[in-house]
């Protein structure tokens, strides 16, 4: 048995927002149809005053259309943003993600080849903090230095006390950077990097803290 009821379907935000295009497409198409007839007149040198009742646009047309055009208008502005808003976002979380994974692989891969950490020329347990590591060339087989600290907002590399560059790029931040010192019982040694970076784009920033630990090689 087939039921004589008529299903009634919710009106959504795209088919409001189709309507104002409606209104909107009709509002030029008659802008334009009275501009070509005017246009056709006067190319024929003819004058014609059309009545009253029907001459230009009435009162409430002209304040519908200017509605319909302003809630349209709103409503476009308002997608520009939220794409824009989008897209930074995008950007920083990309940023930071690009910025830890070279820092931090590099420092923590330092560590675990150091022979050891020069406690007295490093800062540890507070922030901005540095560590100095003795280690080896492994090209050369000589002894060399590695330092990590915060300069200008990034973290620099040293090398046998020359700059060899910054890892992190000038569209991040490090807020803070703290490396602590790990003894276990069993005389293994580890440092723990923790770093506090920040990210901007457009207006918008992010801040968000990351954790590693690494492991000396030579310490067990």
């Amino acid at each position: 048995m087939k039921s004589n009821e008529k299903r009634i379907y919710p009106v959504t935000k795209n088919d409001i927002f189709a309507l104002k295009v409606n209104f909107m497409k009709m509002f030029v198409y008659k802008l334009k149809n009275k501009f070509n007839y005017y246009q056709n007149l006067k190319s024929k040198g003819r004058k014609f005053v059309m009545p009253f009742y029907s001459a230009g646009f009435s009162l409430i047309e002209i304040i519908i259309y200017i509605a319909i055009f302003g809630t349209v208008s709103l409503f476009a502005v308002n997608i520009i943003f939220t794409t824009i808003k989008a897209y930074n976002n995008f950007k920083i979380v990309k940023d930071l993600k690009s910025a830890v994974e070279i820092s931090l692989e590099r420092m923590s891969r330092e560590i675990q080849l150091a022979n050891n950490i020069d406690i007295s020329r490093s800062i540890l347990s507070v922030s901005p903090g540095k560590i100095y590591l003795n280690t080896v060339d492994f090209d050369t087989g000589s002894l060399k230095t590695v330092e990590f600290f915060v300069s200008g907002g990034a973290i620099a590399i040293v090398k046998n006390g020359l700059l060899e560059e910054y890892l992190t790029s000038s569209s991040t931040e490090v807020l803070t950077l703290v490396f602590r010192e790990i003894v276990s019982s069993t005389t293994s040694k580890a440092i723990k990097i923790e770093m506090d970076l920040r990210a901007r784009k457009g207006g918008f920033e992010k801040s968000e803290k990351f954790y590693t630990t690494a492991i000396l090689k030579n310490s067990y």
